[in-house]
């Protein structure tokens, strides 16, 4: 697995921050051709102003960020991250570092820290799988993110809607933006929930099934 993006939560100076002193996200790549390939380069500053009042008002925040970052991104750093904004982006299934100042030498130590700490790839289902009763299947979005960043939830789940089933339960960090586009074709349907952690259960079924 290839670690792509790293999100780093940044101060007025633009070094790495606390997300309470935070005031932008910036969005580093890795170069993947031409003359300085593997150089790490900054693609875009997010405005980034949570609200600390409540533990609500965090975690709304938080799962704001994260439907900005996509799925893309599964790495977030930070000079210190604990509490509630350290356990929304854990189960959100982020990869978190505290990172005292920046460098493509730290980001490449981060890479390759997360690089050697991934499991078998039989582990972490490509593609939905069947849970429970006949005809019902599950993927973990958020998991399947984190350990390939490269695989969007479009190229994990347009085959199998295709195909025949009863159910379809997907665990994301935000709803796709394609499902709304693609599924209102008269054959499928699907609800969507918020979770106690951020993250976003979505359920897609066959609209005949339940006639």
């Amino acid at each position: 697995m290839k670690i792509g993006q790293i999100a780093v939560i940044t101060d007025g100076d633009g070094q790495p921050s606390s997300p309470e002193a935070g005031k932008s996200v910036r969005l580093y790549a890795r170069e993947n051709s031409g003359a300085e390939a593997g150089e790490w380069r900054l693609t875009r500053v997010i405005p980034y102003g949570a609200d600390f009042s409540s533990l609500a008002a965090a975690r709304a925040g938080f799962r704001a960020l994260i439907a900005e970052l996509g799925d893309a991104c599964r790495v977030v750093a930070a000079r210190t991250l604990s509490g509630a904004p350290y356990q929304i982006l854990n189960q959100a299934g982020f990869a978190i570092f505290e990172v005292p100042a920046l460098s493509s030498a730290l980001f490449d130590e981060i890479c390759r820290e997360l690089e050697s700490a991934v499991p078998p790839e039989d582990d972490c289902p490509l593609a939905p799988v069947r849970r429970g009763e006949e005809g019902h299947y599950f993927l973990d979005f958020t998991r399947l993110s984190a350990l390939h960043p490269e695989i969007t939830s479009k190229m994990a789940l347009r085959e199998f809607l295709a195909g025949a089933f009863y159910e379809l339960t997907v665990i994301c960090a935000h709803l796709p933006p394609w499902i709304e586009q693609s599924l209102p074709d008269g054959r499928l349907s699907y609800t969507c929930e918020k979770m106690e952690d951020g993250r976003c259960r979505l359920v897609i079924r066959p609209i005949l099934c339940h006639e």
